[in-house]
Parts: structure tokens; sequence; C-alpha cells
């Protein structure tokens, strides 16, 4: 039962000149908290609200995926990557926080797992949330109002040592409660006040047909309606908009009883959505092959409409297909503002991915002109018509979502989190300037927008695009090179090279992405460091990835040693570029190169990736490198060791012979 006592609130008083110190700004955190919570008790159940799924591991443990809750206070708990464990700190692996119930103080008892809210200070000025999850003997102890119960777990144990000790888990998640709005606060609802709803909220009974209004297809917006719920329905019931293809549920053909369907209220469907019965030939309009969607595609997206009809809604720029793909792109009103204080207007198409390739018949023969920028970022405002010299100081969508109503001169990384990844490019078309009313010849948003339509509509389109998501676009790339035998190492720099800016501000995911396939060559922490230098990240981004995906595993010391060769001190930069400029071989620069950082005589590796990095050519070999690094006067023990790390892959005996050579023969002919 939720906590509805009022708690004294103290709000922070501010007034000129007032020195403000820690306790003044903990007592304005705690004001906005208290009221957070006391608004939670007072509206929402408490439960679980999103994730926080337990799931049998190995044999003997446990996993919690990531997820949210809300407790009895109106506390918000949130497990991402960390929680406590019996007071020690877990991290998440693979996503999940692992729970070991190997321990034989597990054994033979059920368990109720529970997570409460809780804060860890990951800096000096910064707390993170990191949840603490408890085990409870349910023979002798019950949750508290600050605790969320997410399963009961029943650990049974086999055998005795030192023989085979079988573990058996059984997880019960009928003790979960998901949060919901409390329900003395939900009004009597008439029919007029329905919202869109998602279909599964029906669960029995069948509709009277009768009692069916017509409605526009827009009430239905998520879910798919259990079949045993829809009446012997006339096609004339569905009056508006378009259906969404993941509402519809497999049907029986005999569901649709008369009428004809209107093809514009179609949506694109995959065929098993039909599953019973025969369609009756005089239900079907006419409707395009490209309406049934689930063909083979290749890797590229495609994007298409036909017949897109252009109109004025209200002002706002508005755009219906008599067909699409299932792929959508946005179509509205661009707004542009320039350096010079002018307005112009254009249609605009923003995609959510990379466009390779636009065509538009209507587009192509129309005497106003049309651009692809790949780049949303680049629009450029001479190109599109302005005055010569005027550049853009905003370009954005009106009248749509807020989420797609930002400035798409702002690259991606700098979006707030919520218009991310909407649109990535830009097609134009028809750019007109905004003239004020009392010029000679006014132009207005409502002219703007006929010429647009009188220029093209209705007009067809087909784009084709690769995703923008770099870690997405990465994972498939990698997979293809490491097939083809290349290293972390080798494949980091192509990988980099297909979105070099989106690899510097994504360099966690370009991190996880090579360290998920590549496991070989990534397993230690200077092989990742080697790999993040080869596709040239910057110094300042590799430190800070490395140092999250290695959090609590590695020491400063660890850290600065494993750097030493992936990004060296000035020193060493300036004496690689010298010996590089003056064309010299590995052998050749992994003296001088040592002798300009005293940490290399101690660390033969970090030389050693150095000169993969900066003089790969003649160090890309055991043989070669074991030559390099015997220039360099390191001992036949250090170099074995550093071969080790440098090519994982090659087995331990061919660098036992490599090495063997090279010292064997004081230095003959290279192997390569």
């Amino acid at each position: 039962m939720a906590n509805n006592v009022i708690p004294t609130m103290l709000k922070q008083r501010y007034y000129a000149n007032q020195l403000l110190n820690v306790e003044d700004f903990n007592r304005e955190r705690d004001f906005h908290i208290a009221g957070r919570e006391l608004l939670s008790r007072f509206f929402v159940q408490n439960g679980i609200l999103q994730g926080l799924d337990v799931s049998q591991g190995s044999q003997n443990n446990i996993l919690i995926s990531p997820g949210a809750a809300i407790d009895e206070r109106g506390s918000l708990i949130l497990l991402t990557d960390r929680a406590q464990l019996a007071g020690n700190m877990v991290l998440a692996q693979s996503g999940s926080v692992s729970i070991d119930l190997s321990e034989a103080a597990y054994a033979n008892k059920i368990w109720l797992l529970v997570i409460q809210s809780h804060d860890a200070q990951v800096a000096d000025h910064a707390l993170q949330s990191c949840p603490i999850l408890t085990l409870l003997d349910t023979s002798s102890a019950t949750p508290d109002s600050t605790q969320i119960p997410l399963s009961q777990i029943t650990v049974t144990s086999t055998g005795t040592a030192p023989d085979i000790i079988t573990i058996t888990i059984r997880l019960d998640e009928s003790v979960r409660q998901a949060s919901s709005l409390q329900a003395g606060r939900m009004p009597e609802l008439s029919a007029s006040q329905i919202p869109a709803l998602d279909a599964s909220k029906m669960t029995s009974g069948v509709l009277d047909a009768a009692r069916i209004p017509v409605l526009d297809v827009n009430k239905m917006t998520a879910g798919a309606l259990d079949v045993n719920r829809i009446p012997a329905l006339d096609a004339s019931k569905i009056a508006s908009g378009v259906l969404d293809a993941a509402c519809i549920p497999a049907l029986d053909a005999n569901k649709i009883a008369s009428g004809l369907l209107d093809a514009a209220q179609v949506p694109t469907l995959d065929a098993s959505k039909i599953a019973t019965g025969t369609l009756d030939i005089g239900r079907l309009p006419s409707i395009p092959a490209s309406q049934i969607t689930d063909l083979p595609t290749s890797e590229l997206i495609t994007y298409w409409a036909a017949n897109a009809a252009i109109y004025s809604n209200g002002g706002a720029f508005a755009a219906s297909p008599l067909a699409a793909g299932e792929r959508a792109c946005v179509i509205g009103l661009l707004k542009i503002v320039s350096d010079q204080g002018s307005t112009y207007f254009s249609m605009g198409m923003g995609f959510p991915s990379t466009v390779v390739s636009f065509a538009s018949d209507q587009m192509s023969k129309s005497a106003m002109s049309f651009h692809v920028y790949s780049d949303r970022t680049r629009y450029n405002l001479s190109l599109e018509g302005g005055e010569a010299g005027e550049t853009a100081t905003s370009v954005q969508f009106v009248g749509l979502d807020a989420s797609l109503c930002f400035s798409l001169l702002i690259p991606e990384s700098e979006l707030p989190e919520e218009c991310q990844g909407k649109i990535w490019s830009l097609v134009t078309f028809g750019m007109q300037k905004v003239s004020a009313a009392e010029s000679v010849s006014p132009v207005g948003i409502t002219d703007i927008i006929r010429n647009i339509r009188d220029a093209i509509s209705p007009f067809s389109y087909i784009a084709h695009a690769f995703p923008s998501n770099v870690g997405a676009l990465n994972a498939g790339l990698a997979q293809r090179l490491k097939a083809a035998g290349q290293s972390a190492q080798q494949a980091a720099p192509v990988l980099a090279g297909h979105d070099p800016q989106q690899t510097a501000h994504s360099t966690d995911a370009f991190l996880k992405t090579l360290t998920q396939v590549f496991p070989e060559t990534t397993s230690a922490p200077s092989q990742v460091a080697w790999s993040l230098s080869a596709a040239n990240v910057p110094p300042a981004q590799a430190s800070s990835a490395i140092g999250a995906f290695y959090l609590d595993k590695i020491t400063m010391s660890d850290f600065l040693r494993f750097m030493a060769g992936a990004y060296p001190i000035p020193a060493v930069t300036a004496r690689i570029t010298e010996l590089q400029l003056a064309g010299s071989k590995a052998a050749d620069a992994a003296l001088p190169i040592k002798q300009s950082n005293p940490q290399f005589n101690a660390l033969p590796d970090q030389l050693g990736v150095v000169l993969r990095v900066h003089f790969d050519e003649t160090s890309n070999t055991p043989p070669l490198m074991a030559h390099a690094l015997h220039a360099a006067e390191y001992t036949k023990d250090e170099v074995q060791s550093a071969l080790a790390l440098l090519f994982p892959t090659t087995p331990n005996e061919t660098l036992v012979d490599v090495v063997s050579s090279e010292y064997d023969t004081q230095g003959g002919e290279i192997r390569q």
C-alpha cells in the first residue's frame, strides 16, 4: 500500500549576494526529489516499470537484465550496468548482471530476489545508480517498502563433496508486480474519451458489428487484435487512414464478409497475416503488386512511394501516397532561415538512413530543382537558389512531431537523445522565398505549397540507402573482414574509414564491435588500444572508451603501460615522424624509438605496437618483428613474450622457431 503521508519539504530561498554552499544545493535537490516521489506515490502503484527480467544463465547462475522499477516511496530504481550484491559491486557482462548460486549457503532453499534503490560514487562529483540486489530467505524474511520482488528462486543441490554436486535452479516470476496507475486515479471514460488502444486490451467476447462505428484506423496504434474478437465486418467500416500492419492479427479471410476495401486503407502486409480461408475476389480492390512485401532484398535499404499526393492541411504541408514501401521517410515543409535575414520554404524528405541513390521522374522533369544530401548537415543554400554568398543558419521541418523539428545543420552527436537517429539524409524540392504581404507579389506558405503541388503532385520516388548507425554498419562489415582472415588491428582502420566522424563520436560502440567480433585479437588491453590507434581514434576518446570498458579491472599503472605504444608521448611521436620521412624500415627505426622513451626498455611489446602502427609493412610478420626487436637490443625471452601479444593467432611453437632462428643465426637472412 502506498504511503500517502504528506512530508514537510523545505524549499531553498535565494536572495541577492547570497553565498551558496553544499547544503543549499542539497536542499534544492532534495526538494525536487521529494516532490517527484510524492507525485509518484499518489499516482503510481509500486512495481516494475520495464525490464529487470530474471533468466537462467549457466547451470549455477541467474541473469538480471537492465530495467527500471518504482518503490512504495516513489523512488526510481534503475539497473543499467552495475549493481551491489552482499556489499560487493557486480558489473554487467554481455548486458546482464549475473548472480552465482553455487555456494553451499544457497543450497536447498527458496530465495526471494529483490531490488532496491541505491547510488554509488563514480567520481568526486558524480553518483551513478547502483541498485542493491538482495536474496531473502523466504522462511525468515520478507521484503520491506523499499524493495521490489523480481523472482522467487528455488535452489536444489544434489550430491556431496568431494563427489560431483549438481545444482538445479527454478525461477517463479509470479511474485513480480508491474507498476501501473493507481485505480483510484483513473476516471470513468465515455466512448468519446476512449484513446487509441493497444488491441490486446480486448481479451474476451466478440464485438457486435453493429456496435462498431466508422473508425479512423489511427485509433489502433499497437498490439494485434485477438482474431476471436473480430466479427464479420463490412469493409466500409474502415473509412480513413492506413492500417498499421502490426495491429492486424492472422485472420480467416471469411472475416471480411461484404463491401470493397479502399486500396488506400490497405498497408504493406506480410502474406502470413491471412492464415486461413480464401479471400472473396469481390473484396479485393486493384492493388499494386508492390503492396505485398517481405520479398528478399539486398543489404541496401529501399524506400519508395507511388502517387504521393501533396496538399495543404490546415496551412501545414501534407503528403499521402497511394502505395508505399514498408520503410518510410519524413515528408514535410522545410523552413530555411539565412544569415541575411531571409526566409525560404521547400518540400523536404528526411530519411533515417544514408541515401546513396534517389530517383523521381516527376521531380526530374519539373522546372523546379531538387537536391539530394546524403549528409543533411551539408545543406547548401547557394546550391538551392539563395543569393550569392548567402548561407543557411537554420534548416528544419515545421508542423511535424517535435522530435523531427530540429535544425538539420546540427551534427547527430550534438542532438538531444529523442531526436537522434531520425533524419540522416535529406532531399529538397522547390525552394521558394517568402515575400512580405505589402510587396507587389506577396508569396506565403499556402502559395508555396500550392506551387509545389502543381509542379509534381502526385509524385513517385525510389531511394536506396545503407544503415547510418555506425554500430550496425560496422558489425556486418567486421564479420566479413574477420572471415577474410583479418585481425582487429587490420580491420579497425577499414571500419573507421567508412564513417570516421561517427567512429570518433561513438568510440564505445566501435570498441564493443571490435571485442565482440575479434575476441582472439582483442583479449589484452594492449591489443584493444592498438586497434583504436590503428583506426586513428583520438587519444581522448580512446582513453575514455578504454577506461569505461575496463572499469575496475585495471590499475592506472596498467593503463599507462598499455597505452605507451598505441598513443606514445610527444618525444616518441616526433622521432617516428623523423624516421618515416627518412624512409626507415622497422628494423632501423626500432632502437631510435626505444631510446626516445625509457619506458620502452621494459616494454618490448609496446615498442612492437609502435612498429605495427607506424612501420607495418616492415614489421607485419613474426620474423620481421623479431628482427626489429632484436635490433632494439631486447633479449630472446623478451622478444618471445612480445610476439605472443603482437601475433596472437600464430601458434606458439611457430613463434619459438622464429625467435630461435633470429637469435641463433645472429641476424641472418630475414624470413617473410
